[in-house]
């Protein structure tokens, strides 16, 4: 299978991003892409060139989130994260340090140093109470636990299929077939 051949086809049907994934399964290939905010699974059958995708696209706040996390972003951007994160923990330890050994601010700092250290232990103790409640999925949605339905991290993911799969023929041409409703 020429996986680049394959992947520059699907970016040239509108699907980008880096490619996550890729694999075969019987006689289908897969391949999956992600980007901040985006996910774009598609399943090919080499003989015929028929396709199946599936699209999300998140909207702006979990690209924010994601760009946040470093999930799914280009190397220099992790980067970025990396350095400001190692600039904020050198701020933050002079600022502690400072109003450690300075006397008249001593006791401040002790105060507002303890009540942090109980506010992250609060916050860092609250998802072990919710982790026991089970998640019921909706009504008419199932559960997949096909490989396209994993994301980088190995969550289970909801799958919605479009129901027009299209087909990839050839020289790039693409045409819609109407599919029955499952």
């Amino acid at each position: 299978m020429d996986w680049l051949r394959l992947a520059e086809d699907l970016r040239a049907l509108g699907l980008r991003g880096r490619v996550a994934d890729r694999g075969e399964a019987g006689e289908e290939v897969w391949i999956s892409f992600r980007a901040p905010g985006y996910a774009a699974d598609a399943q090919v059958d080499p003989r015929t060139g028929a396709y199946r995708m599936v699209v999300t696209d998140y909207g702006l706040v979990a690209v924010l989130n994601d760009l946040h996390k470093g999930r799914d972003a280009p190397g220099g951007w992790k980067l970025f994260l990396d350095l400001s994160a190692l600039f904020l923990a050198l701020v933050s330890l002079t600022g502690l340090l400072l109003g450690v050994l300075l006397p008249k601010s001593r006791r401040a700092a002790l105060l507002v140093l303890g009540l942090g250290g109980l506010l992250f232990l609060a916050l860092a103790c609250a998802p072990l109470a919710s982790a026991a409640i089970p998640y019921v999925f909706p009504a008419g949605v199932r559960q997949s636990h096909s490989p396209l339905s994993m994301d980088d991290s190995g969550s289970r993911v909801l799958e919605i299929t479009h129901p027009l799969p299209r087909t990839i023929l050839p020289y790039g041409q693409v045409s819609l077939q109407a599919a029955e409703h499952c």
